[in-house]
């Protein structure tokens, strides 16, 4: 039985890149599920929320989710930042595959942002500090119910060590 597995973290923590060097390392098939969206609608994530507004992101998102989760071509998808706290994600995400968290404390992350000029739709026009700080806290309750939690702040190597050791006994358990 093939297994599905989430990436779920904080906006800029590096699930999009993770997930494109694991899929490298391990040949396997990924989604980043914000860039499905915006191809399927044909418009940025930060477009949809300012003109349709965030309930309508988060609907449109849970469903595009439950949409990519039962393609069996696929490997492991790449969540984007609120998706596990909202439309029950974070139990279908359970029910379906690993959910694997990946962890930064806010302190990282906005200095994440900052050398990387990250802009996320939900934080322009806010204090970056306060913005990440709050978000970390709203949302590491729903983060903390993956099955495997990974720190980021541990650099490149050691992150993509322990996501190949959780797929790899993952794997070795379904056989």
């Amino acid at each position: 039985m093939k297994t599905l597995y989430y990436l779920i973290g904080m906006p800029g923590v590096g699930k999009s890149y993770y997930s494109e060097l694991l899929a490298k390392h391990l040949s396997i098939e990924w989604i980043d599920l914000d860039q499905h969206i915006e191809k399927i609608k044909g418009d940025s994530i930060s477009n949809i929320i300012n003109t349709k507004g965030e309930e309508f992101f988060r609907i449109y998102e849970a469903i595009a989710l439950r949409s990519v989760s039962s393609d069996n071509g696929l490997d492991l998808i790449s969540t984007g930042g609120g998706t596990p706290c909202f439309c029950d994600n974070i139990s279908h995400m359970i029910d379906n595959g690993q959910v694997i968290y990946l962890n930064a404390l806010p302190e990282y992350l906005i200095q994440m942002y900052r050398k990387y000029d990250l802009s996320r739709p939900l934080a322009i026009g806010k204090n970056l500090e306060d913005y990440v700080r709050t978000t970390y806290l709203k949302r590491h309750t729903f983060y903390s119910m993956a099955h495997h939690i990974i720190d980021v702040s541990k650099g490149q190597e050691s992150v993509i060590k322990e996501l190949r050791n959780v797929i790899e006994i993952a794997n070795d358990l379904n056989k």
